[in-house]
């Protein structure tokens, strides 16, 4: 699932569903201090998403604005 609104990277996996929080776009940030069920990642910086599609995989890479990956994930396609 990818999802926005939170001011900040998240990824979390919840039930075996995968969640990416992308909300680093320009405005004030939020702290990644709430505790979150699941969380395997929070990065406190402005980014964006680069997002490949195939039939076997979603890949997901957040990038900071300097081009830094702060996190990468890849997510297989149910069969």
């Amino acid at each position: 699932v990818l999802q926005g609104h939170n001011h900040m990277y998240e990824r979390l996996r919840v039930d075996g569903v995968t969640y990416v929080t992308t909300g680093g776009g320009g405005a004030p940030l939020y702290p990644c201090v709430r505790p979150v069920r699941g969380l395997q990642e929070c990065a406190l910086s402005h980014h964006f998403l680069a997002v490949t599609a195939s039939p076997l995989r979603v890949s997901v890479r957040a990038v900071s604005p300097r081009g830094v990956t702060l996190d990468r994930v890849a997510i297989p396609v149910p069969r």
